[in-house]
Parts: structure tokens; C-alpha cells; sequence
């Protein structure tokens, strides 16, 4: 098929997003992070399209309240708020669909088929194909321009009984039209997402995660590490600076702190805030040359390791 991936930084009209309340996953209740959906979908420009999945027909009415434009679908059995993960790959004319099988869910395989399988309703939204890829890969395992790809190396863990590393980029080669680049993952990352720590603001910036240096010695290693790989494909590397936290909630190490997991949407850059400290500011200063900065107080949301390039589908 002659086509590219679509990206979140290039023209896009619509927005998809599981709203958490009510939504529990592997006996995590995801309602606390409503709040920070409310404020990003208030954000969200009016003449966008947006999707919302919500868990009751109550639920709907009120997400329907936030933005005008707003297309609801009620699904009793949603279990999942990370869309990005487990949506697939949008390729304009179809949809990618990676298997859906992480090893953090290695004791909820069940629940993860679930959530596989009711993400497949976008394409059908879309009015587009979907096109599976036999490769075991959480989709917030890839950060693109839409030539190069950057994914961590879970991606061969994830597959090795069946395909080595050549077969592997070949597949993604084949299927996503892009040059995989590998970086390795974090020893101590359960996820081993690449959208943890890089994010394209265009075709030819990437920004990358910048730790203080009295962060664990561990992970300035480890950024230094993936810096050095993604400098020799990327001409111009911007470093966002970073305060992780490192507190726990339920097992999972929180986000709080962290702000390379935005969200851009055209020309428009959500990015997390937490504590308007000097650093978020010096962020934003830095991103409003890329476009228009929308900061989205995160906290609640960070509590569960994840942020709001984690909760998005674009299109």
C-alpha cells in the first residue's frame, strides 16, 4: 500500500480518549485521573472530533458537556485508558494492529485480549482497514517523523521465539513504510516505551528526556546512552528538563515530574505541568518555538505512570 504513517505534530482533526471514570484495569481504578481528562478536553480545540470512550451512558452526558463537538461511545466493559498502546498504527488508509500482549500484563493476558479487541472499533470509526502485524509491540513503543522510528529493544524480548532482529525491522519496514531504530530499554522500565523519554515536535526535532544531576546515576546513564543514538539520526535533539520523582503507586512508578510524554496535535503541543516550577517554564519557553504550548495540570494522571501522549489516538 502507497502510504505514510499519520503524525500527531502534521494536520489532524481528530482525537480519541478512554475517559477513566469508573474504568478499572488489573484492580486499578482509574477515576481519580478524570480530572485531568476534563482539562484536556476543555483545552482541546472546538472544531476538532472528538471521540470519547466512557463506561456508562451518566458518564457520557457529562463528557458531553466538555466540548461540543463530541462523539461518545458507551462500552460497560471498558478496562483500559491508554489508548496509544493498544489502538495501532494509523496509516491514513488503514490501521496497523500490533498484537496486544505486554509482559506487564503477563498475569492479565485475559484482560489484555479484552482491551485488544474493543480498540479495534477506531478503524471502524475511521471508515479504514485494519491490517494486523504479527509482532507482539504496545504502540507507545514507537516515536516517529515518519521516516525513522525509534523503539526500544522490548520489541525483540517481546518476539524472539519467533523472529530475530533482522525479522523484526523487516516487519516493521514492510508495514509502517519507516526505518526502525533501536534503543535500548531501561533495565528498571516495566514498560520499555519509547515515548517515556523522546517525542517528535516535527519532522526534524526530537526532544528527549533531560534528568537534574542528582538523579539516579542509573538513568542518567541510560539518557546519555539513547542521546548519543538518536543525535547521529536526528539534526536538531532538544533536551526537556525532567524531575522524576520516583514514588510508587500500586507497583508503578509515577510520572509525576516528567514532560516528554505530551501530546502534540497540529500545532498545538499539550504538554503535563505539575508544579510551575522554573523548569516547566524554561519547557515551555522551549516548545512554544515548535507551537502553540497548552500546559495540563497531570498529577492525578502521572499517579499511574503514564501521560498524555500514553491516553491519546489522533487522526
Amino acid at each position: 500500500m502507497d502510504c505514510k504513517l499519520k503524525l500527531d505534530f502534521e494536520k489532524t482533526t481528530s482525537l480519541f480518549l478512554a475517559y477513566p471514570e469508573g474504568v478499572i484495569d488489573c484492580g486499578i481504578d482509574y477515576s481519580p485521573a478524570s480530572k485531568v481528562f476534563d482539562a484536556l478536553i476543555k483545552a482541546i480545540p472546538r472544531k476538532t472530533n472528538l471521540v470519547v470512550f466512557v463506561k456508562s451512558a451518566e458518564i457520557s452526558k457529562k463528557v458531553n458537556r466538555l466540548h461540543r463537538n463530541t462523539t461518545t461511545l458507551v462500552n460497560s466493559e471498558l478496562s483500559s485508558i491508554w489508548l496509544r498502546d493498544s489502538a495501532g498504527f494509523n496509516m491514513g488508509t488503514h490501521i496497523v494492529k500490533p498484537i496486544f500482549k505486554p509482559k506487564y500484563y503477563r498475569k492479565h493476558y485475559e484482560e489484555a485480549a479484552l482491551i485488544d479487541q474493543s480498540m479495534k472499533i477506531i478503524h471502524a470509526i475511521l471508515g479504514i482497514d485494519m491490517v494486523k502485524i504479527p509482532l507482539i509491540w504496545d504502540c507507545g513503543n514507537l516515536v516517529t517523523n515518519g521516516e525513522i522510528g525509534f523503539i526500544t529493544d522490548q520489541v525483540l524480548a517481546g518476539n524472539k521465539k519467533n523472529y530475530d532482529e533482522t525479522q523484526v525491522k523487516e516487519i516493521i519496514r514492510s508495514h509502517l513504510k519507516i526505518e526502525p531504530i533501536l534503543i535500548p530499554t531501561h533495565p528498571d522500565d516495566i514498560f520499555g516505551h519509547s515515548d517515556a523519554y523522546l517525542s517528535f515536535v516535527n519532522r526534524s526535532t526530537l526532544a528527549i528526556s533531560k534528568y537534574p544531576e542528582d538523579a539516579n546515576k542509573k538513568d542518567l546513564k541510560y539518557l546519555e546512552e539513547v542521546k548519543e543514538i538518536v543525535q547521529k539520526h536526528v539534526s536538531n535533539v532538544i533536551e526537556i528538563k525532567e524531575n522524576p520523582t520516583y514514588e510508587e503507586n500500586n507497583d508503578v512508578e509515577s510520572a509525576k515530574g516528567l514532560y516528554v510524554n505530551m501530546l502534540s496535535f497540529g500545532n498545538l503541543i499539550f504538554m503535563p505541568s505539575f508544579d510551575n516550577s522554573d523548569d516547566e517554564k524554561y519547557n515551555i519557553d522551549l516548545l512554544s518555538k515548535y507551537g502553540k504550548v497548552y500546559p495540563i495540570q497531570c498529577e492525578e494522571l502521572a499517579a499511574f505512570g503514564g501521560l498524555l501522549h500514553c491516553i491519546s489516538f489522533t487522526n
